[in-house]
């Protein structure tokens, strides 16, 4: 077989364990769920998305970083734990410890088995502290600011941007790609989730169910943008800094 069609045959069976693992997303999924009567698992939706983000990470680990198909597996492994925290959030406006903790291992294992692929030691702890930081302060600040309104007579506290889960999530992001691309993450998840709120906002008032202050999970955009940091070349990020 060419090189060619092995790099085809390659790709789609990628594509094929990313829609089994999509399955088994789900039933971790619905294991780790805060609430007992959530709504029910999407199969299909989930399973294309995890086949769609594995086959990426993929792609992007042996034309963009020259990874074998060993050292792309953590990325695979990665991105199917991302689609689980988002999808957990999604349903339960929760971000759940576990998969957090199993994210920071892969970046551990990532970084003792690859270290050619990976950040440093010390650009990893740098990130989750630049991201810790930066995100405790929006959250503390949210809060505040909530608290506030509540004394000016709002009948409930009004919900802030970025829960204590999102910040959990920011740092471990940090962890992942470390400093200074976590700055890109960062910018790029506000971004995102400013986006989302946006779109949000516009299908309420189009629905006529606008309410001030309702809430959107923020994992999903805090996700894609660490993926999209993870997954591009260090010459595709460097530009943004200004160097």
């Amino acid at each position: 077989m060419s090189a060619c069609w092995q790099a085809v045959v390659d790709t789609l069976l990628v594509a094929l364990l990313g829609l089994a693992v999509g399955a088994l997303v789900n039933w971790l999924a619905a294991g780790l769920r805060a609430e007992r009567h959530s709504r029910r698992p999407r199969y299909l939706p989930v399973a294309l998305a995890t086949a769609a983000g594995m086959t990426l990470a993929y792609l992007s680990a042996r034309d963009l970083h020259a990874m074998a198909g060993a050292e792309s597996s953590i990325w695979l492994a990665q991105v199917a734990l991302f689609v689980l925290i988002a999808l957990i959030d999604i349903d339960t406006r929760q971000v759940r410890p576990a998969p957090l903790m199993a994210g920071a291992l892969l970046a551990t294992v990532q970084v003792l088995a690859m270290p050619r692929h990976a950040p440093t030691w010390t650009a990893m702890l740098a990130g989750a502290l630049c991201a810790s930081l930066f995100f405790s302060f929006a959250y503390l600040g949210g809060r505040l600011f909530a608290r506030s309104l509540a004394r000016r007579g709002h009948h409930r506290e009004p919900l802030t941007a970025f829960g204590l889960g999102d910040v959990y999530l920011m740092t471990l992001g940090g962890f992942i790609v470390g400093f200074p691309d976590v700055l890109v993450a960062m910018a790029l998840a506000v971004f995102l989730g400013g986006i989302g709120a946006l779109s949000c906002m516009a299908l309420q008032l189009r629905t006529g169910r606008y309410e001030r202050h309702s809430a959107i999970p923020y994992a999903p955009y805090i996700l894609a943008a660490i993926t999209v940091v993870m997954l591009l070349p260090r010459e595709a990020i460097v530009p943004l800094f200004g160097q």
